[in-house]
C-alpha cells in the first residue's frame, strides 16, 4: 500500500471516529468542501500544508518509522487544535 492510500484511509477513519464531516473539516481548515472531497477521493494530491491543517483538526500526528529498527525517525510537531468531540 502506498503512502497516499494509507494517509487517505487513516484520515477517513479518524473522521468517522470523531464524527467529523467534510463540512466540519472544510470550516476548520479553511479549504472548500470540494477541495476536501477531492483530497479524500484522490482527485487532488496532499501537500505539507494541507496535511498539517487536516492532522491538526483531527488530532493526528504523522510519524515516519525506520523499517529496519522499527523506531520513529521523524514526526509532525505542534499541539493539536480544532474540533474536540
Amino acid at each position: 500500500m502506498n503512502a497516499a492510500v494509507i494517509i487517505r484511509s487513516s484520515i477517513k477513519q479518524r473522521m468517522r471516529e470523531l464524527n467529523v464531516s467534510v463540512n466540519d473539516l472544510s470550516r476548520e481548515t479553511g479549504y472548500t468542501k470540494q477541495h476536501i472531497y477531492d483530497l479524500l477521493a484522490s482527485n487532488r494530491r496532499w501537500n505539507e500544508t494541507t496535511l498539517d491543517k487536516v492532522c491538526d483538526v483531527l488530532r493526528l500526528k504523522l510519524v515516519l518509522i525506520d523499517e529496519i529498527t522499527n523506531n520513529p525517525v521523524a514526526s509532525s510537531g505542534g499541539e493539536a487544535h480544532g474540533i474536540v468531540r
